[in-house]
């Protein structure tokens, strides 16, 4: 609160432009050439300003008094360019059509940024950066750069038959800078079917009941590129804090790996779609299997290795599972204007690691025995879940000393904590998430409203660690610190004794199961057309709405969210006018 009195900033902007062009030509009749040119470059600052008086410095010392105050100043600019060049030829002949396509495309992300911190404002008006007295101890200036480059050349193939029957088949050729050097191009393909039913003639007789009734089934292979620009190379950095006479030494910051090829995952699919009572009934279903090759992941290494994580394709992932949506018109009075809906989904997926390259079950072996602070490793095993919370099972908190009280291998009852005896305590990932909304208009009243949900799932709550367990009595203001915890024997808590001093490790004590709702979004618009007080103002119509997201938020899992977006509720109002042309 003191602080926000201060002449104190934080501050960032950005200046952004963007080009596109495209040109298209039709040479002769079916077949339509277009080409394509987009260019993005951007400028961002930041700067961040505390004054002496912040909070920040009150633990300085006398002699520090001159460092008090600093300001941060940070510059970047990114800049990228997608040039693509694409001919389709569409011919139809009867009951034939036919749809040729090929296309190539061109694309370069890159992105750079500096950063240096500066101290000594001893006077809070002084919040001019060269105004500083000098750089912070053993600061100097830091910066990051990426670039990433990737081109892709397609061919398609479109067919359908009397609106009944359709067949589609496509091939890519990809090549992007983030995998090895022996590696950068990999192939990916697709080919669908569908079946428009509602065509049939045995489809008549219930047409005006089931309006439309579609199945479709397809099979594809796609890649994921998503990943850092030099995830593949081995880096160096130069060490520019000693030198032996004019000469540099440098060190190497991350391992390479030239055999770093596409993470590439194929996908089954079979469908249907279906409308009934003139659009009133809209249902959609689909299930699926995924079949992921050559994972790409970042392993955790010991520190033995001078690397803390390296990355590599460590193995095979399945994943299955199902998605259905359905809308239904309740209310339709076109006349009236009044219209009721209400829309939802749900989608399950459960996910399997069926295979590990030997390097990363070697990982794994020794990761599932390192401690590294109150947080579960992400161990990766086959046979489980990607997602997988590895914690050492808990009995809970011994009455009669307040210490946590674990089973070992042997079935033996211990105060000690092994991270050999982790166990696979729950699935970080819910099986079941989905949407659900409703719309109402009256008038030219309207409310729209959406939510969502997941179940079937754990989380770690870290909360319960860092706020409460593991907190510092002295400065931590949950009262749970003081009023949960065991404080003599006899207590029955869920959370250890007051006066431990050893930090709390993973434990499945921690690990809860997730339900969680979210009003995502409500929405109410009024709309004003032709009222007669509007023509005296020169206006033609006016629509006012109110929105409001991440209105509450209801789950099993009390954790702490955050203070940033898009864990605060938002509230906003705005009007639209629309003025008659004739008016100034």
């Amino acid at each position: 609160m003191f602080d926000a009195t201060l002449n104190t900033f934080d501050r960032t902007a950005y200046n952004s432009i963007n080009n596109n062009f495209q040109i298209e030509w039709t040479p002769v009749s079916g077949l339509m050439l277009r080409g394509g040119l987009g260019i993005m470059t951007q400028n961002n600052t930041a700067d961040i300003f505390k004054p002496a008086s912040h909070s920040t410095f009150a633990g300085y010392s006398s002699a520090d008094i001159m460092r008090k105050g600093t300001y941060e100043y940070a510059s970047g600019a990114q800049s990228s360019y997608t040039a693509n060049l694409t001919a389709n030829y569409f011919k139809k002949v009867a009951q034939h059509a036919i749809t040729l396509g090929a296309s190539i495309d061109l694309n370069e992300d890159k992105g750079q940024e500096y950063r240096f911190k500066a101290e000594g404002f001893p006077d809070e008006s002084i919040d001019f950066l060269g105004m500083a007295l000098q750089y912070v101890p053993s600061g100097k200036p830091e910066g990051r750069e990426a670039t990433t480059r990737r081109v892709g050349v397609v061919a398609n193939a479109n067919y359908i038959y009397d609106e009944r029957y359709f067949a589609d088949f496509a091939y890519r050729l990809d090549g992007a800078s983030q995998f090895g050097l022996n590696k950068r191009f990999a192939p990916f393909w697709a080919t669908g079917v569908g079946w428009n039913m509602h065509y049939e003639s045995f489809m008549k007789p219930i047409q005006h009941v089931i309006n439309r009734l579609k199945v479709r089934a397809s099979y594809g292979v796609t890649g994921n590129q998503a990943f850092s620009a030099y995830q593949a190379l081995a880096t160096y950095s130069y060490i520019v804090n000693d030198h032996y006479k004019n000469w540099l030494g440098a060190t190497q910051t991350t391992l390479g790996n030239p055999t770093l090829q596409w993470q590439k995952t194929g996908k089954y699919n079979l469908g249907a779609e279906t409308e009934w009572l003139n659009g009133r009934i809209i249902l959609q279903a689909d299930i699926y299997r995924e079949k992921t090759s050559n994972l790409l992941s970042s392993l955790e290494l010991p520190y033995a290795n001078g690397f803390s994580s390296y990355v590599e394709n460590i193995g095979k992932l399945d994943q299955h599972g199902w998605e259905m949506m359905a809308s239904v018109m309740i209310i339709r009075n076109n006349q009236k204007r009044i219209n009721w809906s209400v829309t939802g989904n749900i989608a399950y997926n459960e996910d399997k690691i069926v295979q590990l390259s030997q390097a990363m079950k070697a990982a794994n072996d020794k990761l599932a025995l390192l401690t590294n602070g109150n947080s579960p490793n992400r161990i990766i095993r086959e046979g489980a879940s990607q997602n997988t919370i590895y914690a050492v099972r808990s009995l809970g908190i011994d009455p009669s000393t307040g210490k946590e009280l674990f089973p070992d291998k042997n079935g033996e009852v211990t105060y000690q904590w092994n991270p050999a005896d982790r166990i696979a305590a729950g699935i970080g990932q819910p099986k079941y998430r989905g949407n659900f909304s409703t719309l109402f208009r009256y008038g030219y009243l309207s409310a729209n409203a959406s939510f969502g949900y997941r179940f079937g799932g754990q989380l770690y709550n870290q909360t319960l660690i860092d706020k409460v367990e593991n907190a510092d009595k002295l400065m931590n203001v949950d009262a749970r610190v003081f009023y949960d915890r065991w404080k003599q024997p006899g207590d029955k808590t869920f959370f250890r004794g007051i006066n431990e001093v050893v930090s709390s490790y993973p434990s499945s004590r921690f690990v809860q199961d997730e339900r969680t709702l979210t009003c995502q979004n409500i929405n109410i618009s009024y709309e004003m057309n032709n009222r007669p007080w509007l023509k005296y103002i020169g206006m033609k119509s006016l629509t006012v709405t109110a929105n409001s997201g991440e209105l509450f938020y209801v789950s099993s899992v009390r954790q702490e969210r955050g203070l940033d977006y898009p864990f605060t509720r938002q509230v906003s109002f705005r009007y639209l006018p629309f003025f008659n042309q004739t008016s100034t």
